[in-house]
C-alpha cells in the first residue's frame, strides 16, 4: 500500500512571488525601485511647486512656472540619487558628477518646457476654467516626466557607477596574467636546452 505523499509543487503564482523575491533582492532592482521613489519625491515637489506658482497666480506664465518648479527640484534629487540610489558617500566630484547631472536634468527641464509650451497652446485656445488649465499644465509636465525618466535612469545609473580604474603597466600586465594562468615564467625560457 503506498502511502499518499504530501503535494509540495508550488502554484504558478507562488512561484511567481517566490522569483519576484528573488529578483527584489538583487542591487540593480533596488536602484530602480529607488531612483522611482526619488524620482516621485522629486516630481511631486515640483507639481506642488507649479500648482502654487500657478495655480495662486504667483507666476502666470505656464512655462516660467514649469521652469522654476523642475529647477527648484533638482537640489533634492542630486543628494537624494546620489546617496541613496548609488550609495555613493564620498565628496561629489564637480566634473564628473554635479555637471552631467544638471545637464540632463536641464535637458529633461527643456524637454518638458516643450510641454508646457503645448499646455500654454491648449490653455490659450479653451475656455476652461482657470483649476482645468492648472490640471493640464501639471499633466503636461507628467507626461514628459514620463519619456525623460528612462532617460535619465540609464545616464544617471552610468554616471554614479562608473569605475574610474588607474591603467595598469605593462609589466603589471604581464605578471597578473602569469599569476592568472599559474604560468612559470622560466619554463619556456630557453625551449631548445
Amino acid at each position: 500500500m503506498t502511502v499518499p505523499q504530501p503535494r509540495t509543487t508550488m502554484t504558478g503564482v507562488a512561484i511567481f512571488l517566490e522569483e519576484v523575491r528573488a529578483l527584489s533582492r538583487t542591487e540593480t532592482v533596488r536602484k530602480l525601485v529607488r531612483f522611482t521613489l526619488v524620482s516621485v519625491v522629486s516630481t511631486t515637489l515640483s507639481i506642488a511647486i507649479i500648482a502654487v506658482l500657478y495655480g495662486l497666480r504667483i507666476l502666470n506664465d505656464e512655462v516660467l512656472a514649469t521652469l522654476t518648479g523642475n529647477v527648484i527640484a533638482i537640489i533634492p534629487s542630486y543628494g537624494l540619487n546620489r546617496r541613496w540610489t548609488w550609495g555613493k558617500t564620498s565628496t561629489s566630484q564637480l566634473r564628473r558628477e554635479v555637471v552631467p547631472f544638471w545637464i540632463v536634468s536641464l535637458l529633461s527641464i527643456a524637454f518638458s518646457m516643450l510641454g508646457a509650451e503645448l499646455a500654454r497652446n491648449l490653455v490659450d485656445s479653451h475656455a476652461w476654467s482657470h483649476a482645468f488649465d492648472t490640471a493640464v499644465v501639471i499633466g503636461a509636465n507628467l507626461a514628459c516626466f514620463v519619456i525623460a525618466w528612462a532617460v535619465k535612469l540609464v545616464t544617471f545609473n552610468h554616471l554614479f557607477s562608473a569605475r574610474f580604474e588607474v591603467p595598469r603597466t605593462s609589466y603589471e600586465s604581464v605578471a597578473s596574467e602569469l599569476l592568472d594562468h599559474n604560468v612559470d615564467p622560466d619554463s619556456n625560457a630557453n625551449p631548445g636546452s
